[in-house]
């Protein structure tokens, strides 16, 4: 069974604060050290099945309803639900303290009723309402970040019409669709001129080689790469490099098979 909380997960953005009206952060961190050999479930399962309930009983079914009344971002159970993530102590102690739900009773040596309880914004949580200007620079700033040949993150956009990430997905997600489009895009398109560029300077090395009367061994060409910034492990080389010089052999023994002909 894997530990419950690991605390090197929680680092400097992820601070562990209590929430006035909720529980104390001492004590759900006393109740989670408390618990730890006694589990009979898998901590993670218990975490997972804990926050589906909590969506169903408290949002409704709907998660961004529920992070909302929490004080969370929209979309802040995704992480679980769905990638799956590992689960910091920070993150337990800020959804328990914003639902008033002690340690016991999310994994499992209480019974739950998550009925019966209040979701309460947590401390620091403040809603930041952006008018209609932001929102128009918000728009006019997507719009000009997807037209771009080098289209810049996500990050930068939200930084540059001050707000935040989650604003720009809840307010814009088909231009943040695009715009993370056109950035996969870009990144293909340079990964793959970057592999044509290494594929012929790879030729080139392993023609010279051959050229100077030495057979082109792989730690030879390997150690000429490496002076060009590249590797024969990177994706695909290996298997071209063992292509051209392939090729450099069979043209080799045609030459020869050619030679020999005139000479009869």
């Amino acid at each position: 069974m894997s530990p419950l909380f690991d605390l090197t997960s929680t680092n400097s953005q992820e601070q562990v604060r209590p929430t006035p009206g909720g529980l104390e952060t001492e004590q759900l961190i006393d109740e989670l050290v408390a618990i730890q050999d006694g589990l009979a479930r898998d901590p993670k399962e218990s975490w997972l099945s804990f926050i589906d309930e909590a969506v169903a009983s408290l949002g409704k079914g709907q998660r961004a309803a529920l992070c909302r009344r929490m004080g969370f971002q929209p979309r802040a159970f995704n992480a679980w639900l769905q990638r799956q993530d590992r689960v910091s102590i920070g993150a337990i102690v800020r959804v328990c303290s914003a639902l008033g739900c002690g340690a016991r009773r999310v994994f499992g040596e209480e019974p739950r009723h998550l009925s019966s309880l209040v979701p309460q914004q947590r401390a620091g949580a403040r809603r930041v309402r952006h008018d209609e200007n932001v929102r128009s620079l918000s728009a006019r700033l997507l719009h000009q970040a997807v037209s771009q040949n080098a289209p810049p993150s996500l990050r930068d956009v939200a930084s540059a019409a001050g707000v935040s990430r989650g604003y720009l997905r809840y307010w814009f997600d088909d231009q943040v669709a695009a715009l993370t489009g056109a950035r996969r895009r870009r990144v293909e398109h340079l990964r793959q001129a970057r592999t044509a560029q290494r594929l012929e300077l790879l030729r080139v090395l392993v023609t010279d080689v051959v050229a100077s009367e030495q057979f082109p061994g792989r730690k030879l060409i390997e150690s000429a790469a490496r002076r060009h910034g590249f590797s024969l492990l990177d994706e695909g080389m290996l298997e071209i490099y063992r292509r051209i010089v392939a090729d450099l052999l069979q043209a080799g023994r045609s030459l020869e098979e050619d030679t020999s002909n005139e000479t009869r």
